[in-house]
């Protein structure tokens, strides 16, 4: 009764190891994913994000170990090796919720972060390529041109900023696809059509599209931290259950 109890154990765990190595790889795409999505938008975001796509990344290679440590352990029957698979799991479990912990506090903090970046960026806004602000420069270009968006809270905010010393903003707001050069001038003093430009800000569609995607990796991440929780108990009953036959031997 042992040994058939024993062998289904052992099949759940290739099993669970399977869809473990597949939750290693999903995390690692996820950490990819959130990169290559956020990277154009970095120069606004807060550190936390750029940390939080690396621990992604790291955890997954982390798990792609366990669950082979986990597989050589079931295969050479090893009781050891499957506690310390477990114990190994439950550390990584552990850390995914620490993680999320830390995201969930510091999206608070976030806010006011993301627009101090953007206020700080709009201000250093110029449109000479060989500006040291360039790559600012660029992340309100397409920041503008994805979220159909300009300034920070409305259009105003580009009075603020040194490029905008002729009442322009840039061509970045215009509706016209593709905008022409000087489709923006004249806007901040009346002169011009505003109907031509985005009135509305980029910070709430920015934190927008942010809380988008943490929402779906949040839900995600979820769905994967329950499964492992399943593997430690399963690794342990088979553990205890190799433990038990080999004193018994």
């Amino acid at each position: 009764m042992d040994n058939c109890c024993d062998s289904m154990l052992k099949y759940i765990i290739f099993i669970f190891n399977f869809f473990l190595f597949m939750t290693g790889v999903a995390l690692i795409v996820m950490g990819a994913y959130v990169h290559i999505e956020m990277n154009q938008y970095l120069n606004f975001l807060d550190d936390s994000y750029l940390t939080s796509q690396t621990v992604f990344i790291v955890v997954g290679v982390v798990i792609l170990i366990v669950g082979f440590f986990g597989c050589c352990g079931a295969c050479t029957e090893s009781y050891c090796m499957m506690y310390t698979f477990a114990i190994l799991l439950a550390v990584v479990i552990i850390t995914e919720i620490g993680l999320a912990i830390a995201v969930y506090i510091f999206r608070g903090q976030a806010h006011d972060e993301i627009n101090r970046k953007m206020i700080e960026g709009l201000k250093n806004y110029s449109d000479d390529p060989n500006s040291p602000y360039a790559g600012v420069t660029n992340t309100w270009t397409v920041i503008q041109s994805d979220f159909n968006c300009c300034g920070v809270t409305n259009y105003m905010d580009w009075k603020n900023a040194t490029f905008s010393q002729n009442a322009n903003v840039p061509a970045s707001c215009c509706k016209a696809t593709p905008p022409t050069r000087d489709c923006g001038n004249g806007m901040l003093n009346g002169t011009s059509d505003l109907s031509n430009i985005y009135q509305e800000g980029c910070l709430v569609k920015l934190e927008l599209f942010v809380e988008e995607n943490i929402s779906a990796v949040g839900g995600i991440a979820i769905g994967i931290v329950v499964l492992q929780i399943l593997g430690v108990l399963v690794s342990c009953m088979l553990a205890g259950n190799m433990k038990r036959r080999a004193n018994y031997v």
